[in-house]
């Protein structure tokens, strides 16, 4: 399966470079805020954040899209891991690659980040970091994905290139108000996320190898309230307030651990 995806990968990426017009852009984030250290339990600290992503893209005769992205974070407990490995896209009509440090088939069609809490995403349904790309330094994940897209409907292969060298199929798609997303491994890993929205409200239901739980994220104007409660008596709840121009955030779960946070892109 990984020979199929670096041929197809091959492929895709010789076709139509010449005759370019190129685009470079930069985006950012910024938050400051209170948390209780729920790691050490060693009180409250100052929760700070600075970081900057940087794109690069062409775009060929025939309509193919190369793109790069990364992006430098700094902040309260990482100072110094500069921009982090990078993600190359090629994208032509219905058909994506990407390669390098990216989500797998299972975090990319399984709304991983679907029952996440507050501004800052601290608590939530999150079953494995490694379906995820890394987010800081130069170290990231080794891999290459896969999507096809179909109306409402996107399939994922992705391949470990290097650690476990996990092969991952995933689908999402919708209907209606609702949506769902499924992926499996070649290993024991497997993955579901269905999701239901009704005015105001998203009632949803994540299930993996390692946990199950459901969620539900209720908003009103501004303000938006997000809870969800998983195995083991797992549960958080959070809550964000639009500023007109900012975000105010805040999230708490059952292990007493807390943030609130104000944060503004740019």
């Amino acid at each position: 399966m990984k020979k199929v995806l670096f041929a197809t990968t091959a492929l895709v990426a010789t076709a139509g470079i010449a005759s370019a017009e190129a685009t470079m852009s930069l985006s950012g984030y910024a938050r400051v805020g209170i948390q209780q250290d729920y790691s050490a339990d060693s009180g409250t600290a100052l929760d700070t954040r600075f970081q900057l992503g940087a794109t690069g893209s062409v775009e060929t005769a025939n309509g193919t899209t190369y793109s790069v992205y990364s992006r430098l974070r700094v902040d309260d407990s990482e100072r110094a891991d500069g921009f982090n490995a990078p993600t190359l896209t090629i994208a032509n009509g219905g058909f994506k690659v990407q390669i390098g440090n990216t989500y797998s088939a299972a975090g990319a069609r399984t709304n991983v980040f679907g029952s996440m809490t507050g501004l800052n995403g601290d608590f939530g349904l999150y079953d494995t970091f490694g379906t995820w790309y890394s987010s800081t330094g130069a170290a990231g994940m080794d891999r290459v994905r896969i999507d096809y897209s179909m109306g409402d409907m996107v399939v994922s292969v992705s391949g470990d290139v290097s650690g476990d060298e996990r092969i991952e199929a995933g689908v999402s798609g919708s209907a209606g108000g609702l949506n769902f997303g499924v992926a499996l491994s070649d290993g024991d890993y497997y993955a579901a996320d269905i999701n239901a929205a009704m005015g105001d409200m998203t009632i949803g239901a994540r299930f993996t190898d390692t946990l199950n739980g459901a969620y539900a994220n209720y908003s009103m104007g501004g303000a938006a309230v997000q809870a969800y409660v998983g195995d083991n008596d797992d549960w958080g709840l959070g809550y964000t307030q639009d500023l007109g121009g900012a975000t105010l955030g805040a999230e708490y779960n059952e292990t007493g651990a807390f943030n609130v946070t104000v944060g503004f892109s740019f």
